[in-house]
């Protein structure tokens, strides 16, 4: 026999040990009265033998299926302690963390954001900063404090050019002005890098009725935005709507004219 199926029958008789001598002899004497008191009906100290045995029969394989389930409960205890142990001391990929102040506000990230230089946290925490600013520098709500809300979140990301650009855009685009005709929402199609510092946008605004919430018209449009890592403004305004030192310092937008509705 080979080890392995040694390996294997010790497993087996550990769960479901075999019947001792004892258990043996004593299956073969309860099995002799029981015939004995078939033929003795009357013979009142057979009978008593013969219920004494069974009853002897019946608590060894009562004691011997506890102890199969107490070998069963011992492994499940020792696999659920090692599965335990296992998940306690296996290494996880800590997310990235920034301090908090006692407000909640976060603090010290522009020197957080210098440890993780040209890393794809970076990379991508650029891709959503572009998006956010998009939707919250293009639409337009209904409700006047979200609108302004919404341009000092876009003012605090942009710096040069692109904050020339950007007073152009709400001079000819007032949020105010146009929240009494119309509401802007933006949906973003794809975000694309197209070289380190340089992301494309693209996105597609509806206007609609703020009292019917009927869609007036579409519009595709398509931008380039380069941008810049830098530590936060000293400002607190500044510093509390642009905490990581994400700065946009160029714009170009322009309708998508391959996109038809």
């Amino acid at each position: 026999m080979s080890k392995l199926e040694n390996i294997k029958n010790s497993i087996k008789n550990w769960f479901n040990p075999p019947k001792t001598k004892k258990e043996e002899e004593l299956e073969t004497a309860q099995t002799e009265l029981v015939k004995k008191q078939l033929k003795n009906p009357e013979n009142p100290y057979i009978a008593t033998n013969a219920i004494l045995a069974t009853m002897a029969k019946d608590s060894e394989r009562q004691l011997k299926y506890y102890l199969r389930m107490s070998r069963l409960w011992i492994v499940l205890a020792i696999v659920f302690a090692f599965l335990f142990f296992l998940s306690a001391t296996s290494v996880r990929v800590k997310p990235y963390v920034v301090g908090m102040n006692q407000n909640g506000q976060i603090f010290d990230m522009s020197q957080s954001m210098k440890n993780v230089k040209d890393s794809e946290i970076k990379n991508k925490l650029a891709l959503s900063q572009l998006d956010d600013f998009v939707v919250r520098a293009i639409s337009v709500s209904p409700d006047g404090d979200v609108n302004n809300d919404n341009k000092e979140y876009a003012y605090a990301h942009v710096r040069g050019p692109a904050e020339s650009y950007l007073q152009t855009y709400f001079k000819e685009n007032d949020k105010r002005e146009i929240a009494h005709s119309y509401s802007i929402s933006v949906q973003i199609k794809y975000t694309m890098r197209l070289s380190p510092n340089t992301i494309k946008v693209s996105w597609i605004q509806t206007k609609k009725n703020p009292k019917t919430n009927a869609t007036i018209s579409k519009q595709a449009y398509v931008a380039e935005f380069m941008y810049e890592w830098d530590t936060r403004a000293e400002d607190d305004l500044l510093s509390r709507l642009n905490p990581i030192g994400f700065y946009i310092n160029h714009i170009s937008i322009e309708k998508d004219k391959s996109v038809k509705f």
